[in-house]
């Protein structure tokens, strides 16, 4: 079965200026939405792409974007920790003030985010609901960012507060079906 249909919707989606809210692709475990998402970003677009499984904190969602920019290459320097202790210690020898040099090598990578960032994995999250909404919700609505989400719903559901705080980022949801020829040729 195709999902053409989802590669309209996403195309539409990223060519908003300032979306103001989220977009969900929904689909069960297996339906290769991940695969699919893959594909879809690789086609040129400015993306950059994280998995939340196990993440349990909006420090460890900025730790893992910064993460996958320095894996995608989209950041010119890498953090030696050696040399930030190091860097830390002369500061600190010099001025008498304390620094967190990895805290503001972090916040200057996250300055440079791709305008889309694409999240897997919600419900393999550690974080409430009202936990991760919050911390993806700074994206769309402080930094406009284009946030692409992937989940199964029926698992995040279970939580109470899903639906309640879903309405406030998540403004379109599309289920995709599984695709059946791409597993199939995969397999083969």
């Amino acid at each position: 079965m195709s999902n053409d249909h989802l590669t309209e919707k996403l195309d539409a989606f990223v060519t908003l200026s300032e979306p103001q809210f989220a977009f969900l692709i929904n689909a069960p475990w297996g339906s290769g939405k991940t695969h699919f998402i893959k594909k879809w970003a690789s086609s040129g677009k400015d993306h950059i792409y994280v998995s939340l499984f196990g993440i349990k904190s909006a420090a460890e969602i900025n730790e893992a974007l910064v993460h996958a920019m320095i894996e995608q290459c989209k950041v010119a320097v890498k953090l030696n920790p050696q040399t930030t202790k190091m860097f830390e210690g002369v500061f600190r020898k010099f001025t008498g003030a304390q620094i967190d040099a990895t805290s503001i090598y972090q916040k200057q990578v996250l300055k440079d985010l791709p305008s889309i960032i694409i999240f897997d994995d919600l419900e393999r999250s550690k974080m409430t609901t009202a936990e991760f909404l919050g911390a993806i919700n700074q994206f769309v609505e402080h930094q406009k960012k284009q946030v692409i989400l992937i989940a199964n719903e029926e698992e995040i559901k279970e939580d109470d507060d899903y639906e309640r705080t879903k309405e406030k980022l998540i403004g379109r949801t599309v289920s995709i079906a599984p695709n059946i020829d791409d597993a199939l040729s995969a397999f083969i």
